[in-house]
């Protein structure tokens, strides 16, 4: 028997699709409210939920160990209202609470989708759950053990930030580990996310002040500075939990991205050292330490680890897509069309593996590969505004006003923003014999981006020489002035 546990307050935006995403998963549904003033009861009510109250007392452990207290299930799920599991993942957990076996308990991933690509460990969604992240483009991944046993001895602990693992560790059992996405959606919304984010800071530092000898809320105040770009109070507290255990859960990993994104290479490098000394050779630390050479452009050095990561990591596309981009700013445009090559045809579809090879193939002056490729996609799959662009401009070398013309009708339809089009419509007007249209257009592009200023420099030289523009000047008229 399985029950879900939670702790709810004013959850009436999220707390029916939870509850209806479990229907057939779950035997019992144990919800605590701990003071909401709007329908979170009664939807929790509607759907057969077994309700308690709890006066909260700034203490998420002691809430969530009330919920503990009222299931009646051999294994816990808990979940929060902002989150649901997918049907997909159903068989799959019913087949782990039903081996016999002495793990107790089992970790999930916390999907936390996000708009902001510049969070930290964001991952681009990857189509494996379409529905679920329809709300959006990608997610921060967060390992949590979800699912364990209801054996009296696993309990949380901490005040903000709470987790069983503790508890599981002082009984010395084990934890397994699965690939189950528990999808969160609580960070989309900007202003809930930024109080409850002040509120967890809070509690944190008032954690430090109950155990200051613990590691964790160090850990966590840490990292909601680091989310926040406060980076000198992120260093204060990273620092403390590592004099008080280097080995805390990813805290070498987490300095080392502190001094990154605050721009410190080498001080971010001394603790993937470190980090590599603990033999601690993660596919997210890998990929920092190849980000931090790329930064330094040392782009050697870091297709070098993006080998290994290929080589120890094979079914991961990122590394892949890392190295790809690389060769392509180090001008060797020929493995970038390998390595783009190869992602394009396992995934034809991915706009940002079709825009590569066409960058590659268009700077090797394989122009005519580089537009089959553009146009065969066309015809099967919708393109972005880049791809379009990058395709005029092979276009161009090419000479092919009409399909110049072409796309930038479709360019005004779909209202493109580039500045860049000011360029193509004087490359049409100038095929057209239209030099002065052309002239204008030209003119307006070097005002504007000056990303093809060489290529329009030597156009308006063409024209200027070639005096199309410029038509004999008409004789003054002889006759006299009446004044």
């Amino acid at each position: 028997m399985l029950s879900l546990c939670m702790i709810v307050k004013n959850e009436e935006k999220f707390l029916g699709r939870c509850l209806e995403s479990v229907s057939g998963l779950v035997d019992e549904i144990i919800v605590v409210d701990t003071g909401s003033t709007d329908n979170t009861v009664h939807i929790a009510d509607r759907l057969n939920a077994k309700i308690f109250y709890y006066h909260w007392c700034d203490d998420f452990s002691q809430a969530r160990n009330f919920s503990l207290s009222k299931a009646s299930g051999e294994w816990i799920l808990f979940m929060d209202a902002d989150e649901i599991i997918s049907a997909r993942d159903f068989s799959t957990i019913k087949s782990l609470i039903n081996i016999r076996s002495d793990i107790a308990g089992y970790f999930f991933i916390q999907r936390n989708y996000t708009h902001d690509t510049r969070r930290q460990n964001f991952m681009p969604c990857d189509r494996s759950y379409p529905e679920e992240e329809a709300q959006a483009p990608g997610f921060v991944p967060v390992e949590r053990i979800a699912l364990f046993r209801n054996n009296g001895k696993i309990k949380f602990s901490g005040l903000v930030h709470e987790t069983v693992s503790e508890s599981i560790k002082e009984t010395g059992a084990v934890v397994g580990k699965t690939s189950i996405a528990v999808h969160h959606y609580g960070h989309l919304d900007k202003n809930s996310r930024l109080k409850k984010t002040e509120y967890y800071l809070n509690l944190g530092l008032k954690q430090i002040q109950i155990t200051p000898n613990n590691p964790k809320p160090y850990y966590d105040v840490g990292i909601i500075y680091l989310n926040e770009g406060d980076f000198i109070k992120a260093e204060k507290f990273f620092l403390k939990t590592i004099k008080l255990n280097d080995d805390y859960i990813d805290i070498l990993y987490n300095t080392a991205l502190l001094y990154f994104k605050w721009h410190k290479f080498e001080k971010s490098m001394e603790y993937l050292n470190r980090m590599d000394v603990k033999k601690r050779f993660r596919e997210e630390a890998m990929l920092l330490r190849a980000t931090v050479f790329d930064w330094m452009r040392n782009y050697d050095k870091a297709l070098n680890v993006l080998d290994q990561c290929i080589e120890k990591f094979p079914m991961k596309k990122i590394f892949k897509e890392f190295s790809a981009q690389i060769y392509l700013k180090k001008n060797d445009f020929d493995m970038a069309d390998n390595r783009y090559g190869e992602l394009h045809r396992a995934e034809p579809e991915n706009i940002n593996y079709l825009l590569g090879l066409m960058q590659a193939r268009f700077h090797k002056g394989d122009f005519k590969n580089a537009y089959d490729i553009f146009k065969w996609s066309e015809k099967r799959f919708p393109l972005s505004e880049q791809v379009y662009l990058w395709a005029m401009m092979i276009c161009a070398k090419l000479n092919l006003t009409d399909d110049l013309k072409k796309h930038l009708i479709l360019a005004k339809e779909k209202s493109f923003s580039s500045m860049d089009l000011n360029y193509f419509e004087g490359i049409v007007k100038e095929a057209q014999g239209n030099t002065k249209e052309a002239l204008e257009h030209y003119k307006n592009a070097l005002r504007t981006t000056g990303f093809f200023a060489d290529e329009i420099n030597r156009r308006l030289m063409n024209i200027i020489s070639s005096k199309k523009n410029f038509p004999p000047a008409k004789q003054a008229s002889k006759k006299q002035s009446t004044y």
